[in-house]
């Protein structure tokens, strides 16, 4: 019986935190990822989610990452994670994993992700290395994500810490005349 069990996933066990975090949000998202890296997220978002878009501003991160997602349709892009080319609000999910501490402004990329996710979705900080999860244990995400309307819980799976982030609706508010 557990060869079966390892027939079907013989995902590492890094690699299979993450696919249950990813379970968190609606298969028929679409995703952004951003800070590429070795390409480990994106070939999970790549197996889950029906668009995935995944930036980073390093090329060689984006040339590691390509025979990563097995084929599959996927928008590997150049660009900056504290400048975000994209509208407000085009993506259901957003994520990084272990990046935040390589950015200049980790306050100001977490600033551009929200933004770009749509009210209601879901924003992830994940992290495996020891200096990434103290970064999202330290507390300053948190406060800075609560003053930009969005709640979060902090979440451990396997390997993996998670800082997840809903976006609240934006609700009318309705004035007396």
């Amino acid at each position: 019986m557990q060869d079966v069990i390892q027939a079907q996933d013989n995902r590492s066990p890094l690699d299979r935190s993450l696919g249950t975090l990813l379970e968190e949000i609606d298969r028929t998202a679409s995703f952004l990822e951003v800070g590429v890296g070795e390409g480990r997220l994106t070939r999970q978002a790549a197996r889950r989610f029906r668009r995935v878009v995944a930036v980073d501003w390093d090329p060689r991160s984006l040339i590691t990452a390509r025979p990563k997602v097995g084929g599959r349709a996927v928008s590997l892009l150049m660009m900056d994670a504290h400048r975000l080319e994209f509208p407000d609000e085009l993506f259901d999910a957003v994520a990084e994993f272990n990046a935040l501490g390589h950015f200049s402004d980790p306050g100001l990329v977490a600033a551009e992700m929200i933004r770009v996710v749509r009210p209601g979705g879901v924003v992830m900080f994940l992290a495996s290395w020891r200096s990434e999860v103290l970064l999202l244990k330290a507390g300053w995400l948190q406060a800075h994500l609560a003053r930009a309307g969005v709640i979060t819980r902090l979440m451990i799976t396997g390997r993996v810490v998670a800082l997840i982030a809903r976006r609240l609706p934006v609700r009318p508010i309705s004035m007396p005349v």
